[in-house]
């Protein structure tokens, strides 16, 4: 399945401010700068947080239509290690409605829309990988 798609038809960005707000989304590596981030329901994937650390259930108020951001790198570079062998860091802009994350209101933690651009690529070095999940396991963040 092509992570490529054509723009949404009424696309509209909403953020804190669009002149200086950037987004990241942690996942699976392989993605490329101009292809889009899709939500689970399009893409069909199980990779999602709540299979990592072995929940059946996802967490109250997500959403499987929605593609999850965070303004705050650090935040991406947990998620795209959960992604093994190894995830990547993109730098996204967010297409369709923003919302904030109900988990985390008030913050530049997590956000959700329908989908979002790749604008840049970070892979993530097997040595980031390595001490991020040993810090997670551990009960921190790294």
């Amino acid at each position: 399945m092509s992570t490529c798609s054509p723009p949404l038809p009424s696309a509209v960005v909403v953020a804190p401010s669009l002149s200086s707000a950037v987004y990241w989304h942690g996942g699976a590596s392989g993605l490329n700068v101009g292809d889009y981030i899709l939500p689970p329901s399009v893409t069909g994937t199980a990779h999602i947080l709540c299979a990592w650390d072995g929940r059946k259930e996802a967490r109250p108020g997500y959403r499987r239509d929605r593609v999850y951001l965070t303004g705050e790198m650090a935040v991406a570079e947990v998620f795209a290690a959960m992604c093994f062998p190894a995830g990547w860091v993109y730098r996204v802009v967010p297409e369709g409605q923003l919302e904030q994350d109900p988990d985390a209101p008030g913050t530049d933690m997590s956000w959700a829309c329908p989908r979002a651009r790749i604008v840049e690529v970070v892979p993530l070095d097997p040595a980031t990988v390595v001490a991020i999940l040993e810090s997670a396991e551990a009960g921190g963040v790294a």
